[in-house]
């Protein structure tokens, strides 16, 4: 059975998703000794398993739905990583934890770039005071797929605010 979360925890982070993303940064958050709950929509996810190996608090239900992102404690949280495959979820689930702790950092992973530039501008305009980032899994991977594709050996892409610095070895005669 899956874990509930406690009553009086707080100064977790609150994961949105435990598909193939989710599931290896909630295995890096534990192995950092980072404490977790994780909002999960589909009782089938693959990482539903890691979770209750690790013992992690899970709420099932979607999002959008009333009481989901509360039975997750967003309000005693220190961070939301929405890190699903749906958008539009990530937006719901980050306005609405904005309402409830304006300062909240917040982590998005959108698809669409000009999506999440727009995201990100919004976002950074409403809360001044809030650490926002939103990245578009497109755009950050671009830069490696590019290097690989002209044959150099890609070591690391870094994201700096809207742009990403690729590492690469190349051969030089």
């Amino acid at each position: 059975s899956l874990r509930r979360p406690p009553r009086g925890l707080g100064g977790h982070v609150v994961l949105l998703g435990l598909g193939k993303i989710g599931t290896r940064v909630l295995t890096r958050l534990r192995e950092l000794n980072v404490p977790v709950v994780c909002v999960e929509s589909d009782p089938e996810a693959r990482g539903l398993a890691t979770a209750r190996r690790l013992r992690v608090p899970v709420v099932l239900g979607d999002v959008p739905q009333e009481g989901v992102l509360e039975s997750a404690k967003i309000h005693r949280a220190q961070a939301l990583l929405a890190v699903t495959s749906a958008d539009t979820t990530h937006l719901e689930a980050a306005l609405y934890a904005r309402t409830v702790r304006p300062d909240l950092r917040v982590v998005l992973r959108l698809y669409d770039d000009d999506f999440a530039t727009a995201v990100y501008r919004t976002l950074r305009a409403a809360y001044p005071g809030a650490l926002t980032r939103s990245r578009s899994v497109t755009h950050l991977a671009a830069p490696a797929f590019a290097g690989a594709m002209l044959g150099r050996q890609v070591l690391g892409a870094v994201a700096v605010e809207r742009q990403v610095l690729l590492f690469a070895a190349v051969d030089v005669d």
